[in-house]
């Protein structure tokens, strides 16, 4: 039981961090590496931690969107534990959510989130494809 709850604790902690900027993602693999318990592992890399709203572990400020996530399920396969969390606050950075249409502002922000392990995604490299199956690089949702 105290395992499940360091694990619940810490996987908390990594949902906070799913998104980051291409230089942070950097810092944050960093971070998942084994510090000393009183060692902060955000600020060991150059991270600033600011409180949560929801949750104990703290928020990253320089991450562009932050979730503040609870263990909600724990799903157990053969070779490993599947944490699921639900959601309870959306941190943005100013700017990024247009709060009229309630849209993300794309044109600024490439996300890039952790894939597994020590791998991650980007997001810049986005295209559309119309009706008739031809590509582009230039998409409607770029001007929304």
């Amino acid at each position: 039981l105290a395992l499940q709850k360091e694990l619940s604790l810490l996987e908390q902690e990594l949902q906070l961090a799913r998104r980051y900027y291409n230089g942070t993602a950097r810092n944050y693999n960093v971070a998942v590496a084994t510090f000393p318990s009183n060692i902060s592992e955000l600020t060991a890399v150059g991270l600033t931690p600011v409180p949560s709203q929801c949750i104990r572990p703290p928020r990253i400020q320089e991450a562009p969107v932050s979730f503040e996530c609870v263990l909600d399920e724990t799903l157990e396969t053969l070779s490993r534990y599947i944490f699921i969390g639900k959601i309870k606050w959306l941190s943005a950075r100013d700017g990024l959510i247009d709060t009229e249409t309630w849209r993300v502002n794309l044109r600024d922000y490439s996300p890039v989130a952790r894939f597994g392990a020590s791998y991650y995604i980007r997001t810049s490299d986005r295209f559309s494809i119309d009706q008739e199956g031809k590509s582009s690089s230039e998409s409607q949702i770029d001007s929304l």
